[in-house]
C-alpha cells in the first residue's frame, strides 16, 4: 500500500497551477510566508485554521484538508511501528 503524502505536497500542486509564489499564498491564507513555507515542506502538518482558509479558496472542503492531514499521521505511525 502506498503511504500518503504530506499535505504539504498537494498544497504545492494547488499554488503552482495558479501561478502563485508563497508569499502571494500565504497572504491569501492569512499566514506567514514562513508558515506556510513549513507546511509546504513537510516540516509542520495542516492546521484546521489554514484548511478553513483553503476551503474558503475554493481548495475543497476544510474536512479533506484534515483527512489528508490524518491520513499522513496515521501512516508515519505505522511506518514508526515496524521499524
Amino acid at each position: 500500500m502506498c503511504a500518503p503524502g504530506h499535505p504539504g505536497e498537494l498544497l504545492r500542486e494547488n499554488i503552482d497551477a495558479m501561478g502563485w509564489s508563497v508569499a502571494e499564498c500565504a497572504g491569501h491564507l492569512g499566514i506567514s510566508a514562513a508558515a506556510l513555507s513549513r507546511l509546504l515542506n513537510g516540516r509542520t502538518g495542516m492546521s484546521p485554521r489554514v484548511a478553513l482558509a483553503l476551503e474558503r479558496l475554493g481548495w475543497s472542503t476544510a474536512e479533506f484538508w484534515m483527512r489528508v492531514q490524518a491520513g499522513h499521521q496515521l501512516a508515519q505511525l505505522r511506518k514508526e511501528e515496524v521499524a
